[in-house]
């Protein structure tokens, strides 16, 4: 069991969305009973509710909450469009809705900026397209596998086949070797 405490921004980041909300909230909004925006003001608000951590953590909230607000209305924007295509092009495989997917997800990064979610797109698209031309490899190997042994089969049933014609003593020379080229294909 680790006895690790959670870092100060990890523990921001667990919090629910409506409490994360409320946080970045009170680092952005002032009103009639919040003045107060620093980092110290918010620290110390959350302290009154037990939750502790730093400055630099809620400087860190501060960049990171955005980005996941966009990242979330990115995604709920790729999966809307893609049921919408979904209902009007009911042929389109799951394949060619992943590739419009993902295609539309980095759009919407790159046009917000978010080289994170570009990066985590393109990264997770490479990776899949990485394990794809592995399974391919494997399923390649497999099929040459199996063609070894069946290959390796019927040299073996050959070579029993030839075996037994070699221990007939009844064969004359002649039908031994009419016998061996019918078994090794040699007619």
């Amino acid at each position: 069991m680790s006895t690790k405490k959670p870092s100060a921004l990890a523990v921001l980041k667990n919090l629910s969305p409506e409490r994360q909300a409320e946080v970045w909230s009170r680092l952005t909004v002032k009103t009639a009973t919040w003045q107060d925006t620093s980092y110290a003001a918010v620290r110390k608000w959350l302290a009154a509710d037990g939750i502790k951590t730093s400055e630099a953590s809620l400087s860190d909230f501060y960049s990171w909450y955005p980005l996941q607000q966009q990242f979330r209305a990115d995604e709920v924007t790729t999966e809307s469009l893609l049921e919408q295509l979904k209902a009007e092009i009911p042929n389109l495989t799951e394949e060619q809705l992943d590739e419009l997917g993902q295609r539309t997800f980095s759009l919407l990064a790159i046009r917000n900026q978010d080289l994170h979610g570009f990066v985590t797109v393109r990264s997770a698209r490479t990776h899949a397209q990485l394990e794809n031309a592995k399974l391919k490899l494997r399923e390649k190997k497999l099929t040459q596998d199996e063609r070894k042994i069946v290959l390796m089969e019927k040299k073996a049933a050959a070579f029993d086949a030839a075996k037994k014609v070699t221990d007939n003593k009844t064969l004359t020379p002649e039908e031994r070797e009419a016998e061996y080229r019918r078994i090794f294909g040699m007619s």
